[in-house]
Order: C-alpha cells, then structure tokens, then sequence
C-alpha cells in the first residue's frame, strides 16, 4: 500500500467519523478502529482513499481522490490518523511489513502499529427515498430526542412524509418537528423510517458552520437506511422503512398530453435567481408568484409580487403550450436542492393539466405543487 492523500481533508474527515459515532452515543471510543483503502479504478483511472470506521452496526465512512501508487489495505486506530495536519501539504501512507504503516507530512514522519485486519464492509444497494437540508433534518431529530423524561425503550425516532408533501421527524410520544427541504425522488413518492434516536442522532455531528446547507440523500430497504452528503455516508441497519408509490396517479400522469420543455441547468438558475430577486428581494416583498410558462422554443420565467413584477426567457426545446404557478419559496427551495449540477446538464419539466410543475435531471424528480391560475 502506497498513497498520497491531502492531509487537511484527510484529518478533517478522520475527525468527523469520531464526532458521527460520538454523536451517536454508542459507546466508547477511545479505542477505535480505522480501515483504509487505496484503489485505483481499471476502468477510469481514477485513484481514492476510502476510510471507514464501524460500531454495533452503525457503518460511517469517507472518500477521498488519492494518488495511488500501489493499491492495499489498512487498519489502524483512527485516533492515530488525526493529528499531523499540515495546511495544503500532502501525506503518504505506506505500509511495507505486516505490523505498521509509516506516514510522512512535510517534515513530520512516523509510524503507526496496525489493529487486526478489518474486513471492508459493502454499504447495501439501497433504493435512493429523498433528499433534504443536512441542517433541517439534524436540527428536527435534535428537538424531538433524548428527552429526560422519555423511557429508553421509547426512543426512536421516525421520519415520514405527511400531508402536503410536508416531512417531519417525530417519537412514539408524539414529539413533532417539521423537516424543510425535502423533495422526495420519485413521482408521489411516500417514505415512513424507523430508527433507534441514538443512531439517527449520528446525523447532527455533520452540522458544522455552512456545511448546514449541504443536501443530503436518504437511502433505505426493509432493514437499512443510508445518509449520503458530500463529505460522508452513515448507514445504519435494525430500521424499518416503509415505501410506498401511487402508481394509479402515476400511470395517469404519464398517459397525460401534458406540455414539456428541456433546457440548460445553467440558464434557468441564471434566469430564475435574477427574476425572483428582483420580484421580492429588492422590491421588500417577502414571496411573489412564479408563472411558468411552455410556448414555442423557449420558456418563460416571470414573477411578481404585491410591489414588483420581473421577467426572463430560456432557450427550450418545446413541446405543446401550457403553464403553472408555483410559490417562490418553492420555487427558490427547488433551485437550492440542485445547486451544484453540472452547468452544462439538461432539465427537463412537465406542466401536468391540474398546473402541477414536473422538474427531472438525471434520476432525480422534483414535484412543485402549482395551479394553472394566480
């Protein structure tokens, strides 16, 4: 095993898998063992380091770009991994013998003595249920858990979708907090979770500073649930997850001849961000109507307020002729959800005969709840 890895991000991330399990209150970890693995992809040429800790079943890990000299395998305790940080300076890991891996950072080198051999853990095929704000979600399952006055054997916390496609986390006491920013991924998709609050409270040690903002993706199965952000995945088993679609809708949505358009991602977040700021933001007012509008060619994105009206165009390739009228704090939550798409990637919409608003890209659906009337 020979790799180079940046040490900022490397000990960074290190430090967050403790804080996960920490969080999670699952028992000591003082002791605590760390697997890494270097890789290089035959296929594409890419090279990473994955890390991974695990504890009574709670699963947290990482991965980082790497350059990877010769692939291999390690485990050592992670307590070890996290203090030589030097700023925009790479470190190497290299094991040459069976008892230790040797590192070097700038001018900092040393070894570490290796823990017995960890078996990497395959995260589960899980079925992607919704994505939402990191922030939102870690601070509803805080609010609603580990009250004093709740029984241990009560404490669990569920997160489902209810009316209005509003989602909430709540405990079998009734406790309730609403989650904002969610967007479930599929058509009418409906979600119910179950978990133990102790290993759902994982989730608020990935809050820190602006990474609040960052959107997340729930995964699940019969048993299973995964959270995957940016920076890292938790997956957690002993869950219930129940899955429901409502294909009677679904397949009545898709006989419809609704009007469609296709168009850039980097035009409507240009067109859409400028016309609803200037429909609220600099007019005082605090929401405006969003119209959406299908025609010939192009798609139409206008806005107005009690004080302010705003207007912009996309180039589209169209078909059909219709529009719908969605909310901007929806509208805007929307745009947020996709930040960070490709510019170059295509989203497709679908304007449903009720004024309901389809956005798709890639595999992810977006449903915004309209009328075909102000």
């Amino acid at each position: 095993m020979n790799v180079l890895v940046d040490s900022t991000a490397f000990c960074a991330h290190t430090k967050l898998l403790l804080n996960i399990l920490k969080s999670a209150d699952i028992g000591q970890t003082d002791m605590l063992d760390c697997f890494l693995y270097a890789s290089k992809s035959e296929k594409t040429g890419k090279a990473s380091l994955l890390a991974m800790v695990e504890r009574h079943g709670i699963i947290a890990r990482f991965r980082l770009p790497a350059e990877v000299t010769e692939p291999g395998q390690a485990t050592v305790d992670i307590h070890l991994l996290m203090d030589f940080t030097r700023k925009n300076t790479p470190v190497q890991f290299t094991r040459d013998d069976e008892n230790s891996l040797k590192y070097t950072c700038g001018p900092i080198s040393g070894s570490v003595t290796l823990s017995e051999e960890m078996e990497i853990s395959e995260l589960p095929k899980l079925e992607p249920i919704l994505q939402c704000n990191v922030g939102s979600l870690a601070a509803a399952i805080k609010s609603v858990t580990f009250k004093p006055y709740m029984d241990e054997d009560r404490q669990h916390t569920i997160l489902e979708s209810i009316e209005g496609g509003r989602f909430e986390a709540r405990t079998f006491d009734s406790l309730r907090a609403a989650i904002t920013g969610v967007t479930p991924l599929k058509l009418f998709r409906v979600a119910r979770l179950q978990s133990e609050t102790k290993l759902l409270k994982a989730v608020t040690a990935l809050v820190d500073g602006d990474d609040e903002n960052e959107v997340a993706t729930l995964y699940g199965s019969d048993i299973h649930a995964r959270l995957k952000t940016p920076r890292v995945e938790i997956q957690w088993p002993n869950t219930q997850m129940d899955i429901t679609d409502s294909v009677t809708e679904l397949d009545a949505l898709r006989e419809q001849e609704c009007p469609t358009a296709s168009f850039s991602y980097a035009e409507l977040e240009s067109v859409s961000k400028s016309v609803v700021k200037i429909a609220t933001s600099s007019t005082g007012a605090r929401e405006a109507d969003i119209k959406f509008f299908i025609e010939a060619g192009k798609v139409s994105v206008s806005a107005r307020s009690s004080i302010g009206t705003a207007h912009g165009n996309l180039a589209a390739k169209s078909k059909g002729t219709g529009s719908a009228y969605v909310k901007s704090p929806h509208f805007s939550e929307f745009l947020t959800l996709i930040k960070g798409l490709n510019k170059d990637a295509t989203i497709h919409s679908k304007i449903t005969s009720d004024g309901h608003l389809f956005m798709q890209t890639g595999a992810s659906t977006f449903f915004l709840v309209g009328s075909q009337e102000e």
